[in-house]
């Protein structure tokens, strides 16, 4: 597991981010991740992130992307966080990759 540091929000409320690798199929056209989001009130909160093979075709270059965008994404969903957890916007694949509850 992977530490990503500290997220303070808009609000300031704090999290503490971690980035795993999940299992996926060796067939599958994707990479899979899970992000683990802990606040010291609210708890643990787990993301699932797929990251097209078609945009990033290697698994070095997956490890590499899904700490830009997705992560960005995460951040704007935690921007928005409160004690009954985030709001989420519904994305399409057009970007090549997706976060989700877990």
């Amino acid at each position: 597991m992977k530490q990503l540091g500290m997220y303070k929000n808009k609000v300031g409320e704090e999290f503490i981010l971690k980035l795993e690798d999940a299992p996926v199929p060796l067939e599958a056209d994707y990479w899979g991740y899970y992000f683990f989001t802990k606040h010291k009130a609210w708890g643990e909160w787990v993301f699932k992130v797929f990251v097209l093979k078609k945009t990033a075709a290697t698994k070095e270059l997956a490890d590499f992307f899904v700490q830009a965008d997705p992560i960005n994404y995460l951040k704007q969903l935690l921007d928005n966080a409160d004690q009954n957890g985030v709001k989420l916007s519904w994305q399409d694949w057009s970007q090549g990759w997706k976060v989700v509850p877990g």
